[in-house]
């Protein structure tokens, strides 16, 4: 009676609840005839926890019915495809392995670049600062006529017709040949920058400036941008406008320089001979430079330093052909 008990206690820890009651039933009846009901009763219910134990607890599914499984992240690996053929001889089967080359990606596609007709040269410039001068007698600065005032005011982004709270400047930053009115845009000592809007061959006495707008300062990546001349780029750059940022409107292209000269330019400072066309100018065509040809300007860098490191070798690059990027 006791080896059972203990199968059925051992089967399921449940069972050694009532293996004490059984256990006193059967001394107390120890001696006497038959079995107490009981002892039946207890047994069965022993018996029936022993197997319900033997049962395996369910699993939850790795998968939610109705839920697509997410594909596999991560970049795909490509691996060589592995063939097993069987083949049969008179005498015996031989499996034949075959194995084929891993595939290859297919590459990205290369911008397409389309030449532009004809000769260019290169030239620079670079944005000249007010504290690279000497001092010298300081002027009002002029504003442009269509801001409907006369002059720049000394709170930047202002304008004003008080000479008294006029923003002043060296004179030979204004006007030197290396100046605002030859670069473009310039840095006053105060920090802000100023551009000169006025056509080449204007006098002192009538050169207009405005306040260069942020964004445009912002574009100037020495060595990576440039202005063209819009009629000698094919057609394929029209004649832009500046918006209120500073930016030219419409989509401007990348260009290539192509030749020995301006491609040892570039390779020696580090950069690629690719610049983006920020700005364009009258004075950089055929018939407004001495050259004859062309002009590509390439943007040096901030002062005097920038333009005494990349101006004359850029300059004496020699001749080269410009691709646009499609």
């Amino acid at each position: 009676m006791i080896l059972p008990l203990a199968a059925v206690a051992m089967a399921n820890p449940a069972g050694l609840l009532f293996c004490p009651v059984l256990f006193i039933n059967w001394r107390k009846r120890k001696g006497r005839k038959g079995v107490h009901p009981t002892t039946f009763l207890l047994l069965g219910v022993l018996l029936a926890v022993g197997i319900s134990g033997c049962t395996p607890i369910p699993t939850l599914p790795t998968e939610i019915p109705g839920v697509p499984t997410p594909p596999p992240t991560g970049t795909p690996v490509l691996e060589p495809t592995v063939t097993m053929t069987e083949v049969s001889t008179p005498n015996s089967t031989t499996i034949v392995v075959t194995i084929a080359a891993t595939p290859t990606l297919p590459d990205c596609p290369t911008p397409e670049w389309e030449q532009v007709g004809g000769v260019f040269k290169a030239s620079a410039y670079y944005t000249p600062l007010e504290s690279d001068y000497y001092e010298t007698d300081e002027v009002p600065i002029l504003a442009a006529e269509w801001t409907g005032y006369k002059y720049l005011s000394v709170n930047e982004g202002y304008y004003n017709n008080d000479i008294d709270m006029a923003q002043k400047a060296y004179s030979n930053f204004l006007f030197d040949q290396y100046g605002i009115v030859l670069q473009g845009t310039g840095q006053l000592r105060n920090g802000y920058y100023i551009s000169s809007i006025s056509p080449m061959g204007t006098s002192s006495e009538d050169m207009r400036f405005s306040w260069a707008p942020k964004g445009r300062i912002e574009q100037l990546n020495p060595l990576e941008v440039g202005a063209v001349c819009p009629q000698n780029m094919g057609g394929l750059i029209p004649h832009p406008n500046l918006d209120n940022d500073g930016n030219l409107e419409g989509k401007i292209h990348s260009i290539k320089l192509e030749g020995e000269g301006i491609e040892n330019f570039f390779s020696s400072r580090g950069k690629d001979n690719i610049l983006e066309v920020i700005d364009v100018g009258e004075g950089l065509c055929p018939d407004t430079n001495p050259s004859g040809l062309p002009l590509i300007d390439i943007y040096m860098g901030i002062g005097i330093s920038a333009y005494d490191a990349h101006y004359i070798d850029a300059v004496n690059a020699g001749e080269m052909k410009v691709s646009i990027r499609r």
